[in-house]
């Protein structure tokens, strides 16, 4: 088992750790909404990606009212098997369907959305924006496209890991397909990449 398989156990027995002490809707939405007004003020955005929850992953399903309250069209991942992902509109409310990947995904005749900004669970995370998922790639791979297509626009394409507070480590090892978060938000804290000239 490499390094990282071994972090991934452990960092998935604290996550369910912490959720029994915690509630998975613990991000304050004044929070999230202070963080969204502040990149609207900056860049253009006109939709969020989010993740239906799985597991004890932290729910992100309380962002969506205020993405409605804002303007902004909220969509879900669609699992692909060249381990990119595409984004289907959803309102929150609309019946999912369970894809052959066996996930929960908007249905077929919901609008392709590509999104301005993207959150994304977290095994872990560290102080450099490194994120621990779960080996698969889907989420990497998704970030690479997303950026490689918006280099020409500065910040245009923003990554968010969402998770709490004690999923911090010291240090997650980095291979060449990982791809660094832009902001991290948890249900104390919101960091931020300075590198990226972000906020």
């Amino acid at each position: 088992m490499t390094e990282k398989n071994i972090l991934r156990e452990k960092a998935k027995a604290l996550r369910t750790r912490i959720v029994e002490k915690k509630d998975r809707n613990c991000i304050e939405v004044k929070s999230f909404l202070n963080l969204i007004l502040k990149i609207k003020k900056k860049f253009n955005v006109e939709s969020v990606g989010i993740y239906y929850p799985i597991q004890s992953e932290l729910s992100p399903l309380k962002l969506i009212e205020v993405c409605n309250k804002l303007g902004l069209k909220v969509c879900l991942p669609v699992m692909k098997r060249s381990l990119i992902l595409s984004f289907r509109e959803w309102n929150g409310k609309e019946k999912l369907i369970t894809s052959t990947f066996g996930v929960l995904e908007p249905s077929k005749e919901k609008m392709v959305i590509e999104p301005n900004i993207l959150f994304v669970p977290l095994l872990a995370y560290d102080k450099n924006f490194n994120r621990l998922g779960y080996g698969r790639g889907y989420y990497d791979k998704t970030i690479f496209h997303f950026r490689k297509k918006n280099e020409k626009k500065t910040n245009s394409f923003l990554v968010i890991g969402l998770g709490y507070d004690k999923q911090e480590l010291k240090y997650i090892p980095v291979e060449s397909h990982d791809e660094k978060l832009d902001i991290i938000m948890t249900e104390k804290k919101i960091l931020c990449n300075n590198k990226n000239n972000i906020l």
